[in-house]
């Protein structure tokens, strides 16, 4: 499942089945924690320039956290793994790396949910 949409959908599908909830709700609550990520990652995007590995425990942390309860699986690795690195003190060169695909994977959910609110699938 490549497609930026179809991975989206299933995401809400599995939120909205598990938590009862209506796909539209899912959709507000969704557009607010991705705008919450965007500013998110374009901090970390920085801060793993700067080795504030600080800085980096923190959001990664929650990226990871929102990311496992929005149902955003492509970015849980990823999140996990710049955490889990960043408070070993291991892998320093993989933090910029690690920053930049959780970027592109938060705003390829962000186009995604574009699509998905404008179509109303």
């Amino acid at each position: 499942m490549s497609d930026p949409k179809e991975k989206l959908e299933a995401g809400i599908r599995a939120f909205c089945s598990e938590l009862g909830i209506d796909r539209e709700v899912y959709l507000n609550i969704l557009a607010a924690a991705l705008s919450d990520m965007i500013r998110d990652t374009s901090v970390l995007c920085q801060a793993a320039s700067n080795q504030d590995v600080k800085t980096i425990q923190e959001i990664s942390h929650r990226l990871k956290g929102t990311s496992a309860n929005l149902r955003l699986n492509d970015i849980i690795p990823l999140a996990t793994e710049l955490n889990e690195y960043s408070k070993l003190g291991t892998e320093s060169q993989r933090y910029e790396s690690l920053s930049v695909q959780i970027d592109q994977e938060v705003k390829m959910y962000q186009q995604a949910l574009k699509g998905a609110q404008s179509s109303g699938s």
